[in-house]
């Protein structure tokens, strides 16, 4: 748990620090993706729709906007049970 936490302080630092970088959007994907699989929808919700509309060229941006949908649909779904 701790190197998981440690790779999304450096995920964070990567996008805050090289904001201009080729590989940002990757590096968001990940995070998101980290928080997504943690069950952690709204975080992962925030950094997807953050890819689609800073990066809305990139090949991972329609990926990101089909994971938002995936993680609105396990937030719904985890309310009913």
């Amino acid at each position: 748990a701790r190197e998981l936490k440690e790779g999304q302080e450096i995920l964070n630092d990567l996008m805050i620090n090289f904001p201009g970088s080729k590989t940002v959007d990757q590096a968001a994907y990940l995070l998101a993706n980290l928080a997504q699989e943690q069950e952690e929808f709204h975080d992962a919700i925030e950094v997807y729709g953050r890819i689609v509309m800073d990066w809305p060229k990139s090949l991972i941006a329609p990926d990101a906007q089909y994971k938002t949908g995936i993680c609105y649909e396990k937030m719904q779904f985890s309310r009913r049970i």
